[in-house]
C-alpha cells in the first residue's frame, strides 16, 4: 500500500533520532520528553484571554458549541513542533506513544487534578475522524491513536465509530480563518445512539481557530452530549 511504501521511504531518508538530543533509535528519548514543558496557563482559544481551565470567556462563549479547549503546548515548543510534523506528515505513526504520553500527563496534571468532580463515568473520549480517502492515504488517524493512548491510561471510555467525516475537503492548515469556517461546515455526522448527556473529550492533534473542533461539538450536542471539551497537543 502507498502509506507502507512512504513509511519505508521515510525511514530511509529520515533516520530515527531524538529530535532534541539526537540519540539514535527513538524519535524522542525519555529524558528529553520528560523535560519538554506543557502549558500551565490556560486561555480562551478565540481571544486568547486567560481563563481558569481553557473555557471560553463570556464574550466568546456564545459563538461556540465547544465549552473548553485544553491545549498542551504550541508550535513554539521545538520538540513538539518537530514531533507533530514527523507524526502527521512523515507517517511516523510510532511517535503516537510519546505524544500520547505527553498529552495524557498534561490532561492528568493540569486538568483532572484541578477540576473538581471530574467523574470519568460520565465522560467519553472521541477522536476527530478522518475522511476515508485521507485515512487510506495516510494509513492511520493520528488523532485516534492519541485518543486510544489516553483512554487506556485514564480508563475513560472511548468511541471511535460513530462520529463520521462524510465530506472530503481541503486541509484546514492551508486556509485562512474565514475559509476554514466555511470549509468545515456540514462535514461531520453522528451515526449512533444518543449520547445521553455525556461529557465529551474531543481529541485532535492541533487546532488553530477551533473550527474543526467546534463543528464536531455542534454535531455531538445535537445528538445528546452535555459539555464538549477539546484536547489537543498544540495551538498552531
Amino acid at each position: 500500500m502507498l502509506h507502507n511504501f512512504l513509511k519505508l521511504l521515510t525511514d530511509t531518508i529520515f533516520p530515527v533520532n531524538c529530535v532534541s538530543c539526537n540519540q539514535e533509535g527513538t524519535w524522542i528519548c525519555n529524558n528529553c520528553l520528560n523535560k519538554t514543558p506543557y502549558n500551565t496557563i490556560h486561555y480562551c482559544l478565540s481571544c486568547k484571554r486567560q481563563t481558569r481551565l481553557g473555557e471560553f470567556c463570556n464574550n466568546c462563549a456564545p459563538i461556540f458549541h465547544l465549552d473548553k479547549v485544553w491545549i498542551a503546548s504550541d508550535f513554539q515548543n521545538k520538540n513538539i513542533n518537530k514531533l507533530i510534523k514527523l507524526y502527521k506528515y512523515k507517517f511516523a505513526q510510532d511517535i503516537a506513544e510519546s505524544l500520547g504520553f505527553f498529552l495524557f500527563n498534561f490532561l492528568n496534571k493540569q486538568i483532572i487534578n484541578q477540576q473538581k468532580k471530574f467523574n470519568t463515568e460520565t465522560i467519553l473520549i472521541i477522536p476527530v475522524p478522518l475522511h476515508n480517502k485521507r485515512l487510506r492515504w495516510r494509513g492511520f488517524n493520528q488523532s485516534e491513536k492519541l485518543a486510544h493512548f489516553i483512554a487506556n491510561k485514564s480508563q475513560i471510555k472511548i468511541n471511535t465509530e460513530n462520529l463520521k467525516r462524510i465530506k472530503f475537503k481541503k486541509p484546514q492548515a492551508s486556509l485562512k480563518k474565514e475559509a476554514r469556517l466555511k470549509n468545515i461546515q456540514n462535514v461531520f455526522t453522528w451515526q449512533g445512539a444518543k449520547l445521553n448527556h455525556q461529557n465529551i473529550i474531543l481529541v485532535d492533534d492541533v487546532t488553530t481557530t477551533g473550527a474543526t473542533l467546534n463543528e464536531c461539538a455542534k454535531i455531538l450536542k445535537a445528538n445528546g452530549a452535555n459539555e464538549v471539551w477539546g484536547l489537543v497537543l498544540a495551538n498552531g
